[in-house]
């Protein structure tokens, strides 16, 4: 039997981790520098593995920092990486993100990658991908070239039956209009899922465009005052997490804390409402424990 995936981090935990400030991991979120998942219009989590990953390129290990205490306030290692010291901890300037994956993506957005299958079909987003060089009617294309996910559209089937790789025959080199048909191997070149990538350029471009951290309300009537569905998704992700509160008082707590971390502190409903929508739920899960 395997264990549960580690618990994600929310912003002020990785905050006290990194020794630095919640604003500063928010900053970097929005940036693109750090993946996350966004659970709320200002609630994110960031999965363990993504910070784990981060602290392997861009922080000393443990074992390295022993010099670093006795050093002065600011300091540039053999690799030309230069850190800070910060509240008695050690932080390194962090480079900005270049590419996010479709899966990253997907996350950050809170869609499904075949959602941005269908952006990137209408010419809203551009998939790309790395290629060894490949003949194409006696022009080589190599590198980073621009695909059609028409031509790979199995890859993106909602039920999640799709092939991880598959084919590719035509592409598109950067900054060009035309695309080209690959002659040389004539069965093309296979790309994988977890290759293909959108520039960090265009993810935040896309995010500018379409307020994708902000998006208006668009049903009908007026806009509601509590977002409602993102505090099920809330709260699905606290019970994966943490598993159902002991009381009902204190999933109530838990959920009126989350609508105070999503409007900086200035509001969220009445327990009684909270209580009201929780209480079917908590009961439910109580008995099947």
């Amino acid at each position: 039997m395997t264990g549960r995936p580690p618990r994600p981090f929310t912003p002020d935990e990785l905050a006290e981790r990194w020794r630095c400030t919640g604003e500063t991991i928010r900053a970097m979120i929005r940036d693109g520098r750090l993946p996350a998942i966004r659970v709320g219009k200002k609630l994110y989590r960031i999965p363990a593995a993504e910070v784990e990953a981060f602290e392997c390129t861009t922080i000393e290990s443990d074992d390295s920092r022993g010099d670093l205490s006795s050093s002065g306030p600011n300091r540039t290692d053999s690799g030309g990486h230069r850190f800070e010291k910060r509240n008695g901890g050690v932080s390194m300037g962090v480079l900005p993100r270049v590419f996010f994956t479709m899966t990253e993506a997907a996350a950050r957005w809170g869609y499904a990658p075949a959602d941005i299958a269908g952006w990137a079909h209408q010419g809203q987003l551009e998939i790309v991908t790395g290629i060894a060089p490949v003949e194409c009617g006696g022009e080589q294309a190599a590198g980073l070239v621009a695909i059609s996910v028409a031509d790979i559209l199995p890859m993106f089937r909602r039920s999640g039956t799709g092939p991880r790789e598959m084919p590719v025959r035509r592409i598109r080199a950067q900054g060009k209009d035309e695309w080209m048909m690959i002659t040389e191997p004539a069965e093309g070149v296979i790309v994988s899922m977890d290759d293909l990538m959108i520039l960090a350029d265009e993810v935040h471009r896309f995010e500018t465009e379409r307020e994708i951290f902000g998006r208006p309300h668009a049903g009908k009537g007026p806009e509601p005052k509590f977002d409602w569905d993102q505090f099920w998704r809330a709260v699905a992700i606290y019970v994966h997490d943490h598993g159902v509160p002991p009381t009902l008082k204190e999933f109530t707590e838990t959920m009126s804390n989350w609508f105070l971390d999503q409007s900086d502190g200035k509001s969220s409903p009445s327990d009684s409402v909270i209580r009201k929508k929780l209480s079917p739920l908590w009961n439910h899960l109580r008995q099947e424990e």
